[in-house]
């Protein structure tokens, strides 16, 4: 597979490493890659290759994670199409930094590109969830922002519950069904 991207295999290794490729590893040096993963990558690794160069050198991104629909295996059949959802946190920066940022990313995969600072979603679990579920992650600067991301997994679903109003958390019998009864 890593012939067909045109990288090496050590750059496949460090890309399931760091959780950008969903593989797992058979032996040390054998990696499996499902076939839907397989296909994922065949349609977008030029455009997750493009995104890392460019967040690559930038010293303002501590950590950045690809989510939505770009993100899950099987992302819109055109692509190039829809817009492209990052999760970030940064280091402190001017005012004017995340737009400079934007139009980095704009220009270098030439799509739409909508930037989520991390600090400012920490009250909306349901993004959150789904940037753990689907996320692909870019940059990963400490090695540690993603893992801490996937460790709140179980508080964010709880967050996520006790959001919902209460007739959504219960289950409703299905019309016409009768009680259970006990024997007598």
């Amino acid at each position: 597979m890593a012939n067909e991207l045109g990288v090496s295999d050590r750059t496949l290794r460090r890309a399931v490493a760091l959780g950008l490729v969903r593989g797992v590893y058979m032996t040390q040096r054998g990696l499996y890659l499902g076939p839907d993963e397989i296909e994922y990558l065949r349609r977008q690794w030029t455009t997750l290759d493009r995104l890392r160069r460019a967040l690559r050198n930038e010293p303002l991104v501590e950590f950045a994670v690809l989510y939505g629909a770009a993100a899950r295996r099987r992302p819109s059949p055109v692509p190039g199409k829809g817009t492209l959802r990052l999760l970030l946190a940064t280091r402190p920066r001017p005012p004017d930094a995340l737009l400079r940022l934007h139009a980095k990313l704009t220009w270098a995969v030439d799509q739409a590109v909508a930037l989520t600072a991390l600090d400012g979603v920490a009250d909306q679990p349901t993004l959150l969830l789904d940037a753990i579920r689907d996320g692909r992650v870019l940059v990963d600067r400490r090695g540690t922002a993603w893992s801490k991301l996937k460790r709140q997994r179980w508080r964010l679903q709880r967050e996520e519950r006790d959001q919902m109003p209460a007739r959504d958390r219960c289950v409703m019998p299905e019309e016409g069904l009768e009680p259970p009864t006990r024997g007598l």
